[in-house]
């Protein structure tokens, strides 16, 4: 069959006007054509998106993203889309030429297609927490031990424990060792601030890096960066831009350029 009765063929299967028999050879035919099968699914997504109460074919989508979906369907804009469309097809439908036919629905898919991609590619504000998530990075933080050194096996094992996320060891090894250790000075507080932060103990960690930030400990300046952190993760924008302006006064300051992107985004 041409590609105008294929189509024709495909919106009586998707409509249930084919006999049983076809509607089983449709079927099979889904599972071993991968060509039929995405034209199936193409008039299928347009008859569902002209549709006023389906959206089945979205199931997958998480549901933030298919609320962003469903408003943009419902917008003055797309319903005057959708009318064009629906008008299109009136005017087609009994028409005799069936690449007339076959023309509307390419458009209207191209159209919908538009629609969607529109909402999936039109920048999204994040907030306070996904900004979080998105630059907590520990990687290049100083390592509790020093190379070619003789370590402390505890600050070993902290350093074991921060890595796979077990917080509460890496606070039951450093706390103590704040008041008592001077060597990794820098780096145990830098452990014990974050680790509080991700154990959602603001106050503590709030403390920790201010001790940090006021000393003369050469990695002082890293301590801003992770309050800024601190202040996303609480979801105070307001605080965590004081101390991003802070870092991009100067381009040599820890984190310049994610400080810069962060107070974009903010």
């Amino acid at each position: 069959m041409n590609p105008e009765e294929e189509n024709t063929y495909i919106e009586n299967y998707l409509l249930g006007k084919l006999p049983q028999e076809e509607e089983i050879a449709v079927q099979k035919r889904l599972s071993d054509d991968i060509r039929f099968r995405e034209s199936v699914l193409l008039q299928k997504q347009l008859l569902e998106s002209l549709s006023e109460n389906s959206w089945s074919y979205a199931k997958h989508v998480d549901a933030k993203r298919l609320n962003e979906y469903e408003k943009l369907y419902k917008s003055e804009e797309t319903a005057k889309l959708k009318t064009t469309i629906t008008q299109a097809q009136s005017n087609y439908q009994n028409s005799a030429s069936k690449n007339k036919r076959s023309w509307v629905y390419y458009i209207s898919a191209a159209l919908i297609a538009i629609m969607i991609g529109i909402a999936v590619l039109m920048p999204k504000k994040q907030n306070s927490q996904e900004l979080y998530v998105d630059y907590y990075e520990t990687s290049d933080i100083p390592s509790l031990v020093s190379r070619g050194g003789e370590d402390d096996t505890s600050l070993i094992d902290a350093e074991r424990y921060f890595e796979e996320g077990n917080y509460n060891k890496v606070l039951t090894i450093l706390t103590p060792k704040v008041a008592t250790v001077t060597k990794n000075k820098a780096s145990i507080l830098l452990y014990k601030g974050i680790s509080e932060m991700e154990l959602n103990q603001f106050e503590k960690a709030h403390a920790t890096f201010d001790q940090l930030s006021t000393s003369d400990l050469i990695d002082a300046p890293m301590a801003i960066w992770y309050k800024a952190l601190l202040y996303l993760k609480m979801d105070d924008s307001e605080n965590a831009k004081v101390l991003l302006r802070q870092i991009t006064m100067s381009s040599t300051n820890y984190k310049y350029t994610e400080a810069k992107e962060l107070l974009e985004q903010l």
